[in-house]
């Protein structure tokens, strides 16, 4: 990620972000929704990574207190939502990003229609890939049908921050 962070301070003003949607049509229980894209992000740790500066390098840290709402933007009485949503999610992902102030994950809903919505995440580069993004949002939609379905979802396969910085320290001991 080393190359991300430096990628990232030659060229402040490109957002190294992964950004992607999800149309949702049909009934959606908005509740559920939210429950399970913050219990997702809590569980890949992404939303809680913080980049702080020791001595000029970037170090991530975990902060429990990170916000982690998922919003709601109903679009409903826009002219046209779809490009009102195209709009939105553009203007957000095309935003100057600033590693060490502000969250490193967004999620949020765009409500398009009764029953039409866009479910949507962005994570700078630091923190997310593609292909861990897309896990994300497969682990989202497991944690959502469970709770729709009235049952325990499956344990998380991913391993989230703690392990990892606990893995990392036994390494260097």
């Amino acid at each position: 990620q080393r190359s991300i962070w430096s990628a990232q301070q030659l060229t402040p003003e490109v957002p190294y972000v992964i950004a992607h949607y999800v149309e949702l049509n049909g009934p959606v229980e908005l509740g559920a929704l939210r429950d399970a894209t913050r219990r997702a992000n809590r569980e890949f740790g992404w939303g809680s990574v913080r980049l702080v500066d020791i001595d000029g390098q970037p170090h991530q840290v975990v902060d429990p207190t990170a916000d982690d709402r998922v919003p709601v933007t109903d679009l409903r009485g826009e002219d046209d939502p779809v490009d009102a949503a195209h709009r939105w999610m553009r203007n957000d992902r095309t935003a100057r990003t600033d590693m060490y102030d502000g969250p490193l994950l967004v999620s949020h809903i765009l409500r398009l229609g009764d029953d039409r919505y866009y479910w949507y995440s962005r994570a700078h580069h630091i923190v997310s890939d593609g292909y861990a993004a897309m896990m994300l949002m497969s682990r989202t939609a497991e944690l959502y049908v469970a709770a729709v379905e009235g049952r325990e979802p499956p344990d998380c396969r991913i391993e989230g921050p703690a392990r990892l910085v606990r893995g990392d320290e036994a390494y260097r001991a």
